[in-house]
């Protein structure tokens, strides 16, 4: 989990990355995957913005499946912003996401 006080992304670095806080975009699009993983999920404040319910949270999962990407306004780190999009091939499989923060 992050610690507020080191460099944003260091957190990242060292593998402590919260999964409510980056979640991988093939357990969104199964919600049988998706509510199994959340019902075991703890859900620790990162910010004051951070999703913590866990109701919350499978709504904020429904509207990135419904939009077809994720973004994140001060979730993880405070004064971080971000988007995420998928990368499909051309039979439409997602093969990787493109994130950009700010």
């Amino acid at each position: 989990f992050a610690d507020q006080r080191r460099a944003p992304g260091d957190h990242v670095r060292r593998g402590e990355v919260a999964l409510h806080a980056a979640m991988d975009l093939h357990m969104l699009r199964s919600p049988f995957r998706r509510d199994t993983v959340i019902k075991r999920l703890p859900l620790p404040r990162l910010t004051p913005a951070t999703i913590t319910d866990k109701e919350r949270l499978r709504e904020e999962c429904d509207l990135i499946v419904r939009q077809g990407y994720a973004s994140d306004c001060e979730e993880f780190v405070t004064g971080l912003n971000a988007v995420a999009v998928p990368v499909r091939d051309e039979g439409g499989i997602v093969r990787a996401t493109i994130a950009v923060h700010a």
